[in-house]
């Protein structure tokens, strides 16, 4: 098979939200059925799967088929990005409903243990650096933050291969409440060619410049298109996956504005995707629906990733379908 026939089928099956309801009309055909651990029974997807999501500035994937709350997820992912693991946290961040969900596995203070934030942004060590010379006492840890790292990397590293944060680690991962769905995600910096930056350029004047590249540079031109890629584990793919693909993509566009790179593409790929049995009803009902055109999101100019807030991201254009409720399975 060509590479321009592979990329034709790509884009038409496994791109978009239309990508998206493929997969869920693939595993109603081919999946098998299985129990677990929530006992409510699944049906399974027999391979993963993988979705691309193309210029996610023009076309964000918050999905249409169905109402996808942008407040819910967008407040989630910024209490990830703050590193709390607490639900009040989440609630008094605007996310009283996201709240109420993760306090189906927090304690009775809302705790719930080292989960996604908390690997993000302090990643514990245990090495032998933590234990005394010549003894088996442990003197402690060091935190890594690893989203600082990375953001670090695509601004004075943007060719490495190593711009990637983990949630799953295996130390911790007994200890936490609800061990990481999404787990692990990965930049790559693309150059943007200087046709390209003379278009991104706009209507500055350009003439009698000896160097023109420095002056793109010295206006403030991005050099680099950032694109993003998360991998899944375990993929809910009515209720979870909608709120996980736009959280990502968000989180591209925050991460591109503060590194000042331009946010390209959002690729997702899911290991065990299945569909609950209390949502096959549901699922019908989406698959009956035909998509609409995708919204916008803008994002405030800001150079730290722990100052954005809610206020700071403005969705536009959003048209959808109506909701379709499902239990959660915990």
């Amino acid at each position: 098979m060509s590479l321009i026939k592979l990329k034709e089928i790509q884009e038409k099956y496994f791109s978009g939200e239309e990508g998206y309801l493929n997969v869920m009309e693939h595993i109603l055909d081919n999946g098998y059925e299985t129990g677990d651990r929530t006992g409510t029974g699944t049906i399974v997807s027999p391979t993963p799967h993988q979705l691309y999501f193309k210029n996610v500035a023009e076309r964000f994937p918050l999905f249409t088929t169905k109402y996808v709350s942008f407040n819910m997820l967008a407040v989630e992912m910024l209490w990830f990005i703050s590193g709390s693991t607490n639900t009040k946290d989440l609630e008094q961040m605007g996310s009283p409903s996201m709240a109420k969900m993760w306090n189906n596995w927090a304690d009775d203070d809302g705790e719930l243990g080292p989960v996604y934030g908390s690997q993000w942004r302090k990643w514990r060590t245990y090495n032998s650096e933590n234990f005394l010379d010549d003894s088996d006492d442990f003197i402690g840890y060091k935190e890594i933050d690893q989203l600082t790292k990375a953001i670090d990397k695509i601004k004075n590293n943007p060719g490495s291969r190593r711009i990637r944060v983990s949630a799953w680690n295996p130390v911790d991962v007994e200890n936490m409440a609800l061990p990481p769905c999404h787990f692990d995600y990965q930049f790559t910096c693309e150059p943007i060619s200087s046709f390209e930056r003379t278009k991104l350029a706009g209507g500055r004047d350009t003439s009698n410049r000896d160097n023109y590249q420095d002056y793109l540079d010295e206006e403030g031109i991005p050099k680099y298109k950032l694109h993003l890629h998360m991998t899944q584990r375990s993929c809910d793919m009515f209720l979870g996956v909608p709120f996980n693909v736009a959280q990502y993509a968000l989180l591209l566009m925050l991460v591109a504005k503060v590194t000042k790179t331009v946010p390209g593409d959002f690729t997702w790929t899911g290991i065990n995707c299945h569909i609950y049995q209390d949502h096959l009803e549901a699922v019908q009902r989406q698959l009956s629906r035909r998509p609409k055109d995708l919204p916008k999101v803008e994002i405030a100019d800001l150079d730290d990733i722990d100052k954005f807030t809610r206020e700071d991201m403005l969705l536009t254009n959003y048209e959808h379908h109506p909701k379709i409720k499902a239990k959660v399975s915990v």
